[in-house]
């Protein structure tokens, strides 16, 4: 595996585990809903375990979003680290993205139900 690759791997990784949060689903629900076990889920998100296409598919199509967005290389719309304000009841996603872009928003938050 190059560098690259490894980068690549890295990215889907994030990328899941982010799509996941966002979703408001735990490790839990996520595998069931994609018939996967909880452990397996958890080892592809850590890189403990290699990323299998067949998966790949299985967790895209579960996480509503398809295979292209999750390998897309462009940092310029990689979400990063889901964090929630459980006092504020808000989740917040910093967004990575071109400084000297004036347009550029550096986090959203978003009302999360109690």
């Amino acid at each position: 595996m190059t560098q690259e690759d490894g980068d690549l791997d890295s990215l889907v990784r994030k990328r899941l585990r982010a799509l996941r949060v966002a979703q408001g689903w735990s490790l839990e629900e996520l595998a069931t809903r994609a018939r996967l076990s909880q452990s397996s889920l958890s080892r592809i998100e850590n890189g403990q375990r290699r990323l299998a296409l067949d998966q790949l598919v299985t967790l895209a199509r579960t996480l509503d979003t398809s295979l292209d967005q999750l390998v897309e290389t462009a940092t310029d719309d990689v979400v990063s680290s889901p964090m929630i304000d459980g006092a504020h009841g808000l989740m917040r996603w910093p967004i990575k993205g071109d400084a000297r872009s004036s347009s550029v928003c550096r986090s959203i938050w978003i009302a999360v139900g109690h």
